[in-house]
């Protein structure tokens, strides 16, 4: 299993996904948290880029966020900018890179091996999973091309409603800080185009991760994801 650096300097710890106790890697995550407190934070968020596009995924807890990002990580290629809680610099104007590690529940690896190439995917031997550097990205510009948050499923068919910028804003609020921050609704409709943002609801892993790639497709990187290292 590969260690975790934390992105920022200051923080010199390196979490051993084998070694260090939960505890360890959320006192780093705390960390780094409480050094980009003053941001914009989401929690429940995942950024990933695929070809250039900077794609916002979220949704509340057992929603099925992880396991897609995972999907499209090791099946199709994406680098992970931000994992389960995503920070945006409202000075910089930069989302910060901070791929903390995956927390895999029992029978995740199952699902996604048994709906793609089975060799595609990693054996974990931990409920943590840090990713490769091939598998990261780093800090970029805050130009968000796409943003998907997942509803809770219900086991129904899958389901796809386009939403606005305030009905997203809405939507994480509880699970955000930008209810707190002066002036942070405002620069989340900045960084999002009006017609970026879908609900998705129900449906399988293969459907999900079918229609965020019919999505991509669909959308010409519109800020091209401008890297800053």
């Amino acid at each position: 299993m590969p260690a975790f650096d934390s992105i920022n300097s200051d923080l010199i710890h390196t979490f051993d996904a084998k070694a260090d106790s939960i505890e360890t890697l959320l006192d780093v995550i705390n960390q780094v948290h409480k050094l980009h407190f003053s941001s914009i934070w989401i929690l429940g968020a995942t950024i990933v880029s695929p070809q250039g596009q900077t794609v916002l995924i979220s949704g509340p807890l057992s929603s099925g966020k992880s396991t897609t990002v995972l999907g499209l990580v090791f099946n199709y290629g994406w680098k992970v900018i931000s994992e389960d809680i995503t920070h945006i610099d409202m000075t910089t104007n930069e989302i910060i890179n901070f791929a903390s590690p995956f927390a895999i529940k029992p029978g995740t690896f199952d699902l996604l091996k048994t709906t793609f190439q089975p060799d595609k995917f990693p054996d974990p031997s931990t409920v943590w999973m840090a990713l490769n550097d091939k598998n990261l990205g780093c800090n970029r510009k805050a130009g968000i091309d796409l943003v998907i948050h997942f509803d809770k499923p219900r086991g129904g068919a899958i389901s796809l409603e386009k939403i606005s910028v305030p009905e997203y804003i809405r939507a994480i609020l509880q699970k955000s800080n930008i209810a707190l921050v002066n002036g942070a609704a405002d620069k989340i409709c900045e960084y999002v185009s009006e017609d970026s943002c879908y609900l998705i609801k129900d449906g399988s892993l293969k459907e999900r991760i079918q229609t965020i790639l019919q999505l991509c497709d669909a959308k010409a990187p519109l800020n091209n994801g401008d890297l800053t290292l």
